[in-house]
């Protein structure tokens, strides 16, 4: 029934019925941990959004901390704090 609609919206927007299989679409990658643990790794994520963006497609790419970075923070928020605030502590608790 999807593929019967988006045939008809292609044909009624007179495009060949030979691309109604090909949508762009709007598509959002969130990258983090060990997918951005390295050069080597990042390089591979740009690769990968790179090859979506050739195609035709929008891209938003959400990228989060590299690996062991969010444990770092959390961390060095523990260590700043001479007398722990409960609230901090559990906002920051959420984190992890």
């Amino acid at each position: 029934a999807a593929q019967q609609r988006r045939s008809g919206l292609v044909q009624s927007l007179g495009f060949a019925s030979k691309i109604t299989n090909f949508f762009m679409a709007l598509i959002v990658h969130k990258y983090g941990g060990t997918s951005m643990g390295s050069t080597d790794r990042i390089r591979m994520v740009a690769k990968r959004v790179a090859k979506w963006a050739r195609a035709g497609h929008q891209m938003v790419v959400v990228p989060s901390a590299m690996s062991g970075e969010t444990n770092r923070l959390i961390g060095l928020a523990k260590e700043m704090q001479a007398q722990p605030d409960p609230c901090m502590h559990g906002c920051v608790s959420k984190l992890a």
